[in-house]
């Protein structure tokens, strides 16, 4: 399996995460729910059981993934 590191530095600037397709990817770290302009996509991570909390993100598109 694969995973993003376990807490993202909050001083990043991150808008964008294009992940669509990753089909190893196991989890999302809980700080990408802090993260209110982010445009996430993880459609297509198959691996992908379960979400954190991420009602601030803009946009999100799990279509296909295991957790959607």
């Amino acid at each position: 399996s694969l995973a993003l590191p376990a807490e993202l530095p909050t001083s990043w600037p991150l808008e964008v995460l294009d992940l669509e397709g990753c089909e190893r990817l196991a989890a999302l770290p809980p700080s990408l729910g802090a993260c209110r302009a982010l445009r996430l996509d993880v459609t297509n991570c198959a691996a992908l059981r379960s979400l954190p909390d991420l009602s601030a993100v803009e946009k999100l598109d799990a279509r296909g993934c295991g957790a959607g």
